[in-house]
């Protein structure tokens, strides 16, 4: 498995619950890289039995330093339409919430598709 893979993999505990554990390969001074943060964050979505269609944006807020070692991510969509889903996403470890997040995605149907 790639060092990224391995990063920002995330075990289902529940639905919308899931478990992880930082990577010393993309370490910095305080915590992991915002990067494989958010690509984290994305991740719990994407592997979410209820996502449909794709992310179209991501908003991350860096609630404080990720510390070494396990943490969890909640996913939890707040509003489906007949397009869009918009869900909101939390990292939290034994200090607290670290990392908020929110992404619209949008499900493509053949009559919203514009060319």
């Amino acid at each position: 498995m790639h060092p990224f893979d391995q990063a920002i993999h995330l075990t289902a505990t529940s639905p919308g619950t899931y478990e992880g554990h930082t990577s010393s390969a993309y370490a910095n001074l305080v915590g992991p890289y915002g990067g494989v943060t958010c690509a984290v964050m994305l991740n719990a979505v994407l592997q979410h039995p209820d996502r449909l269609g794709m992310p179209v944006a991501l908003t991350v807020n860096f609630a404080a330093a990720v510390a070494d070692g396990p943490f969890t991510v909640t996913a939890r969509a707040v509003r489906t339409n007949r397009s869009t889903q918009h869900w909101v996403m939390q990292a939290s470890q034994a200090s607290g919430v670290v990392t908020l997040a929110t992404a619209p995605f949008w499900n493509a149907t053949p009559d919203l598709v514009c060319d």
